[in-house]
């Protein structure tokens, strides 16, 4: 088999691997990528298995070169990969400094970190974002909560004129012309 190239096949299509189990003892799977990947971790305090080459490339220049692209790229949205500590300067080329700015100049980066736990400056990071994660959607739902029906009403017309188009709300007049003429409308 050729460097960087993944064979497609029933085993490799949608792999998992088991990770644990949960409170109910049901077992908990995640999905194994194809070829390569980096544990990242998005705005929200999630921590997700990022392809950085889940097909076939024929060169081993053309997938790092993808790679590194599409780490940067998540990089400059604000994800954080597991596997470096987030005071590393790598990326200052893309964010102009460390991912995270240290608290105190005490603070330096970690030089061995745990690639299945991350160090101490990537869990206190993730903490803070699950929290204000959290804090987000509680506001999110407490107003929702305390919108009377005008205001629920005024957010759907919004909402539908907005997206109405994608939602099948059939305003297009060319299937309206339809309507009715045995098509199964």
């Amino acid at each position: 088999m050729a460097e960087g190239i993944a064979q497609l096949s029933h085993l490799t299509v949608g792999r998992t691997r088991e990770v644990g189990r949960d409170e109910y003892g049901r077992i908990r799977t995640e999905k194994v990528c194809a070829r390569r990947s980096w544990k990242m971790m998005d705005t929200g305090g999630n921590e997700l298995d990022i392809p950085i080459v889940n097909g076939r490339v024929f060169t081993r220049q053309s997938w790092e070169k993808y790679g590194r692209n599409h780490v940067r790229e998540l990089i400059k949205q604000g994800f954080l990969p597991k596997h470096i500590c987030p005071l590393t300067t790598e990326f200052r080329d893309d964010v102009g400094g460390p991912l995270v700015a240290p608290k105190s100049d005490k603070d330096r980066m970690c030089t061995d970190v745990d690639p299945k736990e991350g160090c101490k400056h990537y869990l206190k990071v993730r903490e803070y974002r699950r929290a204000e994660s959290a804090k987000g959607a509680a506001a999110r739902k407490a107003a929702l909560s305390k919108a009377d029906e005008r205001s629920i009403k005024a957010m759907a017309a919004a909402y539908k004129e907005t997206f109405g188009q994608h939602t099948g709300d059939n305003s297009d007049p060319r299937k309206a012309a339809l309507k009715g003429r045995g098509n199964g409308e």
